[in-house]
């Protein structure tokens, strides 16, 4: 369960991040062990300007099971930690995609508010 958690807490970390560059005044974040993995209740503002970036977030983070690569999971969520240069937002967005397990993403003129689950490690 602790390489779960971790890799939750890096989750929030890269969308803290996310919804800080476009434009969020203030971030609630929940993060609940559950006896099959963690369940992570994201809710924040964004700027209305940045409207068309947040619409990409719901895209990478609503993979189809058929498309996740879990064998790269790893390699790729310790590529994504180490440099913040190197592929840009999108990319640790679709990381995030990747190694979530479900995401139920709802966006409103003013805010988003998400649930991410990842199965237990």
């Amino acid at each position: 369960m602790n390489a779960t958690i971790k890799k939750m807490t890096r989750i929030m970390d890269e969308l803290t991040y996310f919804f800080f560059s476009v434009g969020s005044q203030g971030i609630r974040i929940n993060l609940l062990r559950l006896e099959n993995g963690c369940e992570l209740h994201f809710s924040s503002g964004y700027s209305p300007s940045e409207r068309a970036r947040v619409n990409d977030l719901e895209r990478f983070l609503q993979v189809e099971e058929s498309e996740r690569d879990q064998s790269l999971e790893e390699f790729f969520w310790q590529l994504a930690g180490s440099n913040r240069n190197g592929g840009g937002q999108d990319s640790e967005l679709h990381l995030i995609g990747q190694m979530i397990d479900r995401a139920s993403v709802q966006i409103t003129d003013e805010r988003v508010d998400l649930v991410l689950f990842k199965q237990r490690d």
